[in-house]
């Protein structure tokens, strides 16, 4: 959880990820991926690092800033990945500054990317924005730092930070085209990962092709210039998960892309050469991925169990052509059935994300919905599962769902929490009583 490659040396760079709320359903702390990769590129350039995770540890945001501040690392790279970690990333920012720190605080992760005007008015403690993906961008900056520059005045592009008129984005943020020249992530959280029987998480691909209206990802990757989708080649894949393999005893991996089987044919032929792949290997290691309806095909899926393919979480979203409509997910519910039944009949356990709730349900659009979980048995599996049904769409900074509500109006509360008021009463308080009884049911599920 705490390491820097064996050194008994203060770092030159504190990565962050700080405490994080959990959901009602079931939820795995995970292993931050992230800030490996940026451990990763940043030693390979001879920096100094320390990785910290404070939901890991164990630790709350003071005894963090208590931590680092007795520590005094030269910079401090906050990932606040998930909008739920913002809030304890500002306040950590503003008790490692009451403590007397005046190192360089950055920011980076999906809300701080997406909304860095908003965010850098009220983050005061942090100094800059790595806008989009991290490795390149905070690496240049890094190495200008360490060189004697001012992070804060150095032209990096891919940096949005204070202005005389707010703060503006230097240059648009970069994408990583060739994922393959990444250096494997160091894997400082792992052990303390593995240790909670969580698996070990992986990277295969980056990005998403689709085009989902409320979808953050889409948004992120657009910040960039190239492919917003990117997949690793077979042979880089299933050279890390041997080295999973032989140096910690790896057994469970979740493939953590956004989009794991990646767009059409070559998607297709890219996963079948990984399965061809790991075939010829002596291990015994189960994954999950992540996928599309129209991605589960019977014989490709068929091929990734006989190596390993036991969970997919499956992005539903809706039983109501409307809603997927609206969603822009490119989807029909003959789709989202089939993808279902495929999956049962191979015996792989389907995790389903699902919507029930949007700014444009109707309570004919409820009703349709409960039957279509309970037609497919997703509702008796909800309570306890890794699954939320009574979700409600959450709004995210930059996407075009966000546009639409502010262009109608309908937008309230902040860039951490934007919410929208139902166009049917009947549909409000329907969320309102369900939320209540899923509450309920996860506290007594837990006694």
């Amino acid at each position: 959880m705490v390491s820097d490659g064996g050194l008994p040396l203060l770092p030159d760079v504190a990565l962050v990820v700080p405490p994080r709320r959990r959901r009602l359903s079931r939820e795995d702390a995970g292993e931050a991926l992230g800030v490996e990769y940026l451990a990763a590129v940043l030693r390979q350039r001879g920096h100094r690092v320390r990785v910290y995770d404070a939901t890991l540890l164990g630790w709350d945001t003071a005894r963090l800033a208590r931590h680092l501040l007795g520590e005094q690392p030269g910079l401090v790279g906050l990932s606040l990945v998930l909008p739920r970690m913002v809030r304890e990333g500002i306040r950590l920012a503003v008790l490692l500054r009451r403590g007397g720190y005046r190192g360089p605080v950055v920011a980076g992760g999906y809300t701080p990317s997406l909304a860095y005007r908003e965010f850098l008015g009220e983050a005061t403690g942090v100094d800059m924005v790595v806008v989009g993906e991290g490795e390149a961008t905070f690496a240049e900056l890094v190495d200008r730092w360490r060189d004697g520059a001012d992070p804060a005045a150095v032209d990096v592009p891919g940096v949005a930070r204070r202005g005389g008129d707010g703060c503006a984005e230097l240059t648009p943020g970069r994408l990583l085209v060739d994922v393959d020249a990444l250096p494997f992530p160091d894997r400082d959280l792992l052990p303390a990962v593995l240790a909670r029987g969580e698996p070990a998480a992986v990277y295969s691909s980056r990005g998403c092709w689709a085009r989902c209206s409320f979808c953050a990802i889409a948004a992120f990757y657009g910040l960039g210039r190239g492919p917003r989708w990117r997949g690793r080649s077979p042979q880089n894949v299933v050279e890390e998960l041997g080295r999973l393999v032989r140096d910690y005893g790896v057994r469970q991996v979740n493939f953590v892309d956004d989009n794991w089987v990646g767009p059409g044919e070559k998607g297709r032929d890219r996963a079948l050469a990984f399965a061809d792949l790991m075939e010829k290997q002596a291990w015994q290691v189960e994954f999950m991925v992540s996928a599309r309806p129209e991605d589960v095909e019977v014989e490709l899926f068929r091929r990734l169990k006989q190596v390993g393919l036991r969970r997919v979480f499956l992005g539903v979203e809706s039983g109501v052509q409307a809603a997927l409509d609206r969603m822009g997910k490119g989807i029909t519910v003959a789709d989202n059935l089939r993808a279902l039944r495929v999956l049962e009949e191979l015996g792989l356990e389907a995790i389903p994300g699902f919507i029930l709730f949007d700014h444009g349900t109707t309570l004919a659009e409820l009703e349709e919905n409960l039957a279509f979980l309970a037609r497919t048995g997703i509702l008796s599996r909800a309570f306890n599962s890794r699954m939320d049904v009574l979700n409600r769409l959450e709004v995210y900074p930059g996407t075009p769902v966000e546009e639409e509500l502010r262009a109608r109006g309908l937008l309230r509360g902040d860039y951490l929490d934007y919410r929208y008021p139902f166009a049917d009463w009947r549909v409000d308080l329907a969320y309102r009583v369900g939320r209540l009884a899923y509450s309920l049911g996860g506290l007594l599920g837990r006694r």
